[in-house]
């Protein structure tokens, strides 16, 4: 495919309404690198389809509202895996993994607050069980076995996340 010259190239994006402060926005780019990759005629043929792509403006709300209902359309259901695949995958292995967090839920004093953070920094095995070793933002560390983290009277709660 024939690439735009640069006059082209400023010329579709004039016609489609759009000045390259928009087009820079528009694909999450500094002005300075469009008005760089306008004037390249070398430049990745990905750009001149990426101009090609942008919807007139008149019309590009309408076009994004569309784009989303469409792209709606081909997303797959996710597969329901059978039982005891599921009963397999532990879902503390997740919960535990380096860089987790976790949240004090009720104070256990000055070096534990409530809603203090903890980061899982390291985990290993011991006597066949597993330990996982706690960094807090309050610069206390600890190292808990996980059948203490997966008891529902445990002053720690595991979020899900990962920092």
């Amino acid at each position: 495919m024939r690439r735009l010259t640069p006059e082209e190239f400023k010329g579709v994006a004039e016609a489609r309404g759009y000045t390259l402060a928009e087009v820079a926005d528009a694909w999450n780019r500094t002005p300075t690198r469009v008005s760089q990759i306008a004037n390249n005629p070398d430049r990745d043929p990905l750009y001149d389809s990426a101009l090609w792509g942008l919807p007139p403006k008149r019309i590009a709300a309408a076009v994004a509202l569309q784009r989303e209902r469409l792209a709606k359309q081909y997303v797959k259901p996710a597969r329901k895996r059978p039982a005891a695949a599921a009963a397999q995958t532990d879902v503390w292995d997740e919960l535990t993994a380096v860089r987790c967090v976790f949240l004090v839920a009720a104070e256990q004093g000055d070096h534990l607050p409530q809603d203090c953070e903890g980061v899982v920094v390291n985990r290993q095995h011991r006597d066949g069980e597993l330990y996982v070793s706690i960094n807090f933002a309050t610069g206390y560390s600890e190292t808990f076995p996980l059948s203490f983290l997966k008891d529902p009277a445990c002053f720690l709660v595991a979020t899900g996340s990962t920092k």
